[in-house]
């Protein structure tokens, strides 16, 4: 757009402004990093998937891949969000607050099996479905339930993930995921 016709838009000003930014010249800085506010993970599937273990199977896998993510950059989560969209394009999302952060994706995916299983599919295939973490916090501000004993609860689950989160990272993503999904029930790569 010509500077004259911007001017008579929207003022001398922000004309000068806009076709400086069309021309690229922009005196900000760039600020690659930014805050987290969610972690996800979703798919669209090649073909229309009905309620069952195929589902169930993505959801595990979702939850894991955006468990780990989320470990990896150094956060724990207090909410956890799903999207599910229907065969007919009807995009459906549900999220639940957990009782504190967590970053175990044991407790992840059961929450997320939990809030897929009740969205009310009206019989209709699922054509997509994400897993989203939301609400971040460092993971020194997560929840944790000491026993009588003073343990730490999920004290040997943590150390697991923390040792499984050092092979992917060596050997890939691949090298290790929940036993249920070796056989790739899901149809796609994680």
């Amino acid at each position: 757009t010509p500077e004259a016709v911007l001017r008579r838009a929207v003022g001398g000003a922000w004309a000068e402004h806009l076709a400086a930014l069309a021309r690229g010249h922009d005196p900000r800085p760039v600020c690659p990093r930014r805050e987290e506010k969610s972690i996800g993970a979703e798919v669209t599937f090649p073909e229309d998937v009905p309620r069952g273990e195929r589902l169930d199977a993505a959801v595990l896998a979702l939850a894991d891949k955006a468990a780990h993510r989320m470990r990896v950059a150094g956060f724990a989560s207090h909410t956890v969000a799903v999207k599910v969209r229907t065969a007919d394009f009807t995009t459906i999302s549900r999220s639940r607050t957990l009782a504190g952060a967590t970053n175990l994706t044991k407790t992840i995916a059961e929450a997320a099996r939990d809030l897929v299983a009740a969205v009310d599919l009206r019989g209709m295939p699922v054509r997509l479905v994400g897993v989203r973490l939301e609400q971040l916090v460092s993971p020194e501000r997560m929840t944790i339930q000491p026993t009588l004993d003073g343990h730490d609860v999920a004290d040997a689950e943590r150390q697991a993930q923390e040792a499984g989160d050092a092979i992917r990272g060596r050997f890939g993503p691949r090298a290790l995921r929940p036993a249920s999904l070796l056989g790739d029930a899901t149809g796609f790569p994680s």
